[in-house]
Order: structure tokens, then sequence, then C-alpha cells
């Protein structure tokens, strides 16, 4: 895995729990805010503590609905974005298959490095790619 990659799970993870936190967060603030406006006993008591508490809690739900969304959102925009390029690399990587179950070695070679860089963003093969298809290549009868 490359850096963006651990950096955006890393991103992905933390705005999942804190979407979890603020919300949870949120509703025991507004608990408190409604215990103080309940049980108050004067209108200094509403100023100092209920107000606040609730105002925070609001936007501590806030904040918390709108990381779920996001989790949300950039989820289907991942999930439709991989289904897309899955249309578009099921024949290259079927006709690498078909390579692999023959004999020729020097076609399966260029059909490997096709498809293995057709599933990057930037076309290029990485190391790990290199040593995936002379793996498969040495494993070829």
């Amino acid at each position: 895995m490359d850096t963006n990659g651990i950096i955006s799970s890393l991103v992905n993870d933390f705005l999942e729990n804190s979407a979890k936190f603020l919300l949870v967060l949120g509703i025991l603030v507004m608990g408190a805010g409604l215990y103080f406006k309940i049980y108050g006993t004067s209108e200094e008591d509403n100023i100092w503590f209920y107000y606040p508490l609730c105002v925070t809690g609001l936007i501590s739900i806030f904040w918390g609905f709108a990381y779920s969304l996001k989790e949300y959102i950039s989820f289907e925009i991942g999930y439709k974005r991989d289904k897309k390029n899955d249309d578009k690399v099921a024949p290259k990587r079927d006709a690498y298959y078909k390579a692999l179950k023959g004999s020729n070695k020097e076609e399966a070679l260029r059909l490997g490095r096709h498809y293995y860089s057709s599933l990057r963003a930037n076309g290029r093969l990485t190391i790990y790619d290199e040593q995936a298809i002379a793996n498969d290549i040495n494993s070829m009868r």
C-alpha cells in the first residue's frame, strides 16, 4: 500500500469514529442541558448551563451528521468508481489469465503489464506489480 493509501485510510477511520463520537457527545450534552433546564432553580442556571450545553450539543450533532454524510457519499462514489473501472478492467484481466494458461510467456508478460497498469490511477506499474507478474509467469508450464 502506498503512502497516500495509508493516509487516506487513517483519515477515513478517524472521520468514521469522529462521527460516532460527536453524535453520542451531542446527545449526552443535550441531555445535560435539558437536565439543567428541567431541574435548574433560577434563570441564571439557564444562562450558564442550559443554553451553552444545548448549543454545544447541537453543534456536535450537526458535525456528527456531516461526517456521517461525508462517509456515506464517499462510499457511494467509491463504489460507483470501482464498478465503472471493473467494466474496463475485466477484459484485460480475462485476457491476462487466459495467456497464463497458455505457453507464450512474452504474451503473458505484455498482457500482465497492460492489466496491472490499468489498475493504477497513474497507469504506471509498481515494483509489486512486476513481482506479481513474474510470480505468475514463473508458475506457467
